[in-house]
């Protein structure tokens, strides 16, 4: 589920995935909810317009008396009901899937791990840089209003970043 910010009298845009449902929080008038993925061929749906609550047990709602997942257990890895697989990141506050296999779900943990690593160890060195009194480990250099600038490379060296921004 993305949750976007509204204007003009929109509270919210809500993007759900398949399969997911809407809280019952945002079942509301000033809510739009819409669907994308493989049921609607990727193409973006509206499922809910503005001005429109939702019944209580309409098919969008999410059943507040049956949780999605109900693990409680110490592995991050787990199953739904549904066949599908999960795993919890480092907070287990967000679970990440579904996946299809087991194998499928420790391959993305795998890889979730081995970039949070990597992730503390940039960090790591940065704050040791600063604590030690050096330099910075990039600087901007140039006008930065059309997007660019340069940033510290994993290795330390300087290197270019286009930000997609077009001239």
């Amino acid at each position: 589920m993305v949750i976007l910010p509204g204007q003009n009298g929109i509270a919210a845009h809500i993007c759900l995935g398949d399969g997911e449902a809407l809280p019952l929080q945002f079942n509301n008038e000033k809510t739009v909810v819409y669907r994308r993925g493989p049921s609607t061929d990727n193409a973006l749906k509206i499922e809910k317009p503005l001005g429109i609550v939702l019944e209580p047990g309409h098919p969008l709602l999410k059943d507040p008396t049956k949780p999605i997942c109900t693990y409680e257990g110490g592995d991050p890895i787990h199953e739904h009901e549904n066949g599908d697989w999960y795993f919890y990141e480092e907070s287990r506050s967000y679970e990440n899937g579904p996946f299809e296999t087991w194998e499928e779900c420790y391959q993305a943990l795998a890889e979730y791990c081995l970039g949070l690593e990597k992730a503390k160890q940039i960090y790591v060195e940065m704050m040791n840089e600063r604590m030690n009194g050096n330099e910075p480990l990039a600087e901007v250099e140039g006008d930065v209003s059309d997007g660019t600038g340069v940033v510290a490379d994993s290795d330390g060296s300087l290197g270019e970043v286009d930000r997609g921004v077009e001239d």
